[in-house]
């Protein structure tokens, strides 16, 4: 589920500020703690949203809905109301393209894939093979996509922990390597 930045920022702010801020019994350590709580709230406010990621997500959102939708309704098997509603609104092109929308159309989605499951006794084995490998690799693509932002540099660029190439030194090898 794709939550946004300034959502995370605004729940760590609450938490500090409302949680963990009134345990603190150090006066000075307080006040650290809700000055950086106000630095948070304002890199909130700073953040730029990624309009050409957004489209491209709510893009494949709504083409794989609307694809297994079609499949529902071509098997004879009812919609939900919510769902339904959705899929009207991506056949007239009413779906806007914002962070909202996907986290609307991760919901949707999710009915979707209920509905299609729902009927896979009615499915030739193989058709509901075809569907079930296209929402495969859509899930797949889009899960890559979200863990895409931790590379392999940042994994080991830390505290000196690379080799000369930019591997991790062979003291960072497991404790089991060469063993089993």
């Amino acid at each position: 589920m794709w939550i946004p930045i300034a959502a995370y920022i605004d729940r760590i702010s609450a938490a500090l500020e409302e949680i963990v801020a009134p345990e603190i019994s150090s006066e000075y350590a307080r006040i650290q703690l809700l000055a950086a709580v106000e630095l948070l709230k304002s890199l909130g406010r700073k953040i730029e949203y990624r309009r050409d990621l957004i489209r491209k997500r709510t893009s494949g959102n709504s083409s794989i809905i609307y694809d297994l939708c079609q499949v529902v309704l071509e098997k004879r098997g009812d919609l939900p109301e919510d769902l339904h509603g959705f899929f009207r609104k991506l056949e007239t092109g009413q779906i806007k393209q914002d962070l909202m929308s996907i986290e609307e159309s991760e919901a949707m989605l999710r009915k979707a894939i209920d509905c299609l499951f729902a009927l896979r006794s009615q499915f030739d084995q193989t058709d509901f093979a075809k569907v079930e490998d296209r929402l495969r690799k859509f899930l797949t693509t889009t899960c890559i996509q979200d863990v895409v932002f931790v590379t392999s540099d940042d994994l080991y660029d830390r505290d000196g922990a690379t080799g000369p190439e930019g591997a991790p030194d062979a003291s960072d090898d497991p404790p089991w390597k060469g063993r089993v």
